[in-house]
């Protein structure tokens, strides 16, 4: 994880001479309407994001070989776009110790409505658990 936030700027700088988009560093962001949120890597004009993974060469290889992303991202990816409304968001594979014109890999994922649809579903389900439990933990007397 060292490694990764050390080398986040140098893959974000790669990314924007390739695509000549600029990176708009932020915060947390809220869900307009749940108790919920992300934290993305950046965010690109009014569309899009950025989620950056700095990887040792052997991941990066498998990654470009693969096509598309590493499916453990998913749940990252597709939560940041839940939660910002975004039209794509850009999954981010930087390797420093590659060939040049392999250590930058961009793959472009739009939103995926059926599995934004399922996390709606359990993050209400378990915000509607926690009101629960705060509220029989308050109701509770010593």
């Amino acid at each position: 994880m060292g490694r990764g936030k050390e080398q986040e700027p140098d893959a974000r700088r790669a990314y924007e001479v390739r695509t000549g988009n600029i990176v708009d560093l932020v915060g947390f962001i809220n869900h307009p309407r749940l108790l919920t949120g992300c934290s993305p890597d950046g965010l690109v004009d009014d569309d899009g994001g950025t989620e950056i993974k700095s990887v040792i060469p052997s991941v990066q290889i498998a990654t470009i070989m693969d096509g598309g992303y590493p499916s453990e991202h998913v749940p990252q990816v597709q939560g940041c776009l839940w939660n910002t409304g975004r039209k794509w968001w850009d999954f981010i594979s930087y390797s420093p110790d590659m060939l040049e014109h392999l250590q930058l890999y961009v793959y472009r994922v739009p939103p995926d409505p059926e599995y934004i649809e399922r996390l709606s579903i359990e993050v209400s389900k378990f915000l509607r658990e926690v009101d629960e439990l705060y509220n029989t933990l308050m109701e509770i007397k010593s």
